[in-house]
């Protein structure tokens, strides 16, 4: 999977988690127990260079029970884009 850098993209919104469960080759939140690392899904609309609208998704991994804030999340690398 590409992975595609932040540079390239005007945020509109904050990024925000989608609960969306994730594919097998992650752990999900329900499955993780306390202090196990788990993967989550966010995404954010963004424009890109050409003005087009996008929604860009993040994969960002977590530690159950010690989740840090948004700010804290390293946003540089989007996971991947859908172009709307």
């Amino acid at each position: 999977m590409a992975n595609f850098s932040i540079d390239s993209f005007n945020l509109l919104t904050t990024p925000e988690p989608t609960g969306k469960q994730l594919g097998k080759q992650y752990t999900n939140f329900v499955d993780a127990v306390e202090g196990e690392e788990y993967s989550a899904e966010f995404t954010a609309m963004a424009m890109d260079y050409d003005d087009r609208y996008v929604m860009l998704h993040w994969i960002q991994t977590m530690l159950k029970g010690s989740e840090p804030e948004l700010d804290e999340l390293n946003w540089d690398i989007v996971h991947s884009i859908t172009w709307l």
